[in-house]
């Protein structure tokens, strides 16, 4: 899995919005989605609702979530140390 695809999932479950996230990563938001569905097809499972209201985490999108934030902290730790 590539850290950029962990990280603009990450963006994503935090702004609940493709098009916010896609603005601040400065890509496209149909390049941002097939991000996320590479990331959902990595994990085996959806981690979004998508609604006409926006995207929101689903149950198991809050865990993978939760989980991606500890490593993705580990790895700036590591890169910070070398």
């Amino acid at each position: 899995m590539n850290i950029e695809y962990i990280e603009d999932f990450i963006k994503v479950a935090e702004y609940q919005s493709l098009n916010h996230a896609s603005k601040l990563l400065n890509i496209s938001t149909p390049a941002l989605s097939k991000r996320i569905k590479r990331v959902e097809e990595y994990f085996e499972g959806d981690l979004f609702y998508r609604t006409s209201r926006g995207i929101f985490l689903t149950e198991y999108g809050v865990l993978v979530l939760s989980k991606v934030k500890i490593i993705k902290s580990d790895i700036d730790e590591l890169k910070a140390e070398t």
